[in-house]
């Protein structure tokens, strides 16, 4: 069963990827990648998933992409 959640986490990735390469000033795609890359169990590049959300995020939008980041970051990401 993880092999078949791992191998969807992967395809998710690949499309979230590829829709935030399509549309780069849209702050969802990047959230969504950083999602998947939390569950491949690599806070580095989520943290730059959501550093790319929040550059292109605005108001209380910009606000919860921010807490998130520096959630992240507090528990031992990488990106400070």
């Amino acid at each position: 069963a993880a092999v078949a959640m791992q191998g969807r986490v992967n395809d998710a990735l690949h499309w979230f990827l590829r829709a935030a390469e399509l549309n780069p000033s849209e702050p969802t795609y990047h959230m969504a990648v950083a999602d998947a890359w939390l569950r491949k169990k690599n806070p580095s590049l989520a943290i730059a998933a959501l550093e790319r959300a929040l550059a292109c995020s605005k108001g209380a939008r910009a606000e919860r992409v921010r807490r998130r980041l520096e959630q992240l970051r507090s528990q031992g990401g990488i990106g400070q």
